[in-house]
């Protein structure tokens, strides 16, 4: 009887070539899995992203109120438009939410709020001790106004600052005023 032996060709990885894979797909992941994964930016400019869903309902009501009563052509702020049964307003400029700060005296004679008192969320005026989820801080200057996340308000606001919603003032008869993101990074 003989026996043959047939050479084997060699099945499959050494040890060595997989750990030298494992390490390379390690330092990969390493480096690249921040790039593409960030979900915690995500997630506030989400929140965000529903805080200007809101601004723009509100103003769509606000507005439609106003056609009603006729002040879409008043561009002083004077005129105002009531926003539930107990009569709490909202002063108007060319029919939409005047950005202001919230609970503040608009010019003579009307007291009326602004769009923070339009919007059904919690919301403080104060920046360096927010005890809310959100911060208003209005940029006069701009006629507009800024709404951040309580965690992420930079200590010296400025208009468009990263994680925030901008919203200005409308400029004229059937101009809507600009609301927009300002994406967090």
């Amino acid at each position: 009887m003989k026996y043959s032996v047939k050479n084997k060709a060699q099945q499959g990885f050494t040890l060595i070539e997989l750990v030298v894979v494992i390490v390379i797909l390690g330092i990969l992941a390493v480096t690249a899995a921040p790039k593409f994964i960030n979900l915690q930016d995500d997630a506030r400019t989400a929140t965000l992203q529903g805080v200007k869903a809101a601004i723009e309902s509100s103003t769509a009501l606000v507005y439609s109120k106003s056609l009603i009563a006729g002040n879409e052509s008043d561009g002083t702020g004077t005129k105002a438009v009531p926003i539930d049964a107990t009569n709490n307003a909202i002063a108007t400029v060319f029919g939409y939410p005047i950005a202001e700060p919230f609970d503040t005296t608009t010019p003579a004679p009307i007291t009326a709020g602004s769009i923070a008192n339009a919007l059904d969320i919690d919301i403080a005026a104060n920046a360096a001790n927010p005890t809310t989820e959100f911060v208003y801080v209005e940029f006069a200057a701009d006629n507009a106004v800024g709404i951040y996340l309580a965690t992420t308000v930079p200590g010296t606001p400025a208009l468009n600052d990263d994680c925030s919603v901008t919203y200005t003032t409308s400029t004229g008869v059937g101009v809507k005023p600009v609301i927009a993101v300002n994406e967090c990074s």
